[in-house]
């Protein structure tokens, strides 16, 4: 037999059916709203659910591990294949490591990602637990982007750097010799211009010219110290 609501127990049916569909519209909105903004960011996100099962990976993620939407529902170790960037061998799995530990994390150093296609990427990430408002935890998001330009740019500017810091190097070296070398012979230039000058004593014009010789050695010593002193104060 199906007996009839009363009036006041059929409104209130009706209420809470308004408020489930009312709260159903409102999480749906704002799980779109989510989609929609993770798939405009400029890096690759990927979610997965508590046991490392792929929800939601965006445009970015899927063009850098060559995955689409066929990735939902597979494990993360299936999707995700991370490299250590010097010896290429597997690398733990940042989303693993984070369902182990339920701590954020990320890469201490960038890493290899390994794209379904066997491209490789250099990328440094991080990845978090997802919670809810009672601390339950109930999957995991990484964020990583891809790094592989930068690293080349870092690398050619280490090598610029290094090679400007050789040729300063050489060039003090280059001087010390230069001041050494010079040094050396205006000693026996300056005893013989003396010797010369006791042979002619008297002679207005040898002595004038003498002690105008004179004058440049001196400078020229002046010249060559402060070129070795600059030399060692590099050093």
């Amino acid at each position: 037999l199906v007996y009839p609501l009363e009036p006041r127990e059929l409104i209130a049916n009706v209420e809470a059916l308004l408020r489930i569909r009312r709260a159903e519209r409102a999480a749906q909105a704002e799980r779109e709203l989510l989609r929609v903004t993770l798939g405009s960011i400029g890096d690759a996100v990927v979610a997965t659910d508590a046991a490392g099962i792929v929800t939601f990976l965006n445009p970015v993620a899927q063009s850098m591990i060559g995955w689409g939407e066929e990735a939902v529902g597979k494990p993360i170790g299936e999707v995700l294949s991370i490299a250590n960037d010097q010896t290429g061998a597997p690398a733990s799995n940042p989303v693993e490591r984070v369902i182990a530990t339920g701590r954020l994390t990320g890469l201490a150093t960038p890493a290899l990602l390994i794209a379904r296609d066997g491209t490789r990427r250099l990328i440094d990430d991080t990845a978090a637990p997802i919670q809810q408002d009672d601390g339950k935890f109930v999957g995991v998001v990484m964020v990583f982007r891809d790094i592989t330009d930068r690293r080349r740019l870092e690398g050619e500017v280490q090598k610029r750097t290094e090679a400007l810091l050789e040729a300063d190097r050489k060039k003090d070296e280059f001087l010390a010799t230069l001041a050494h070398e010079l040094r050396n012979p205006l000693a026996p230039i300056r005893n013989t211009l003396h010797i010369l000058l006791g042979q002619f004593q008297g002679n207005a014009d040898v002595e004038k010219a003498g002690a105008l010789m004179e004058h440049q050695v001196s400078h020229l010593v002046r010249l060559i110290d402060d070129l070795m002193d600059v030399s060692r104060i590099t050093r």
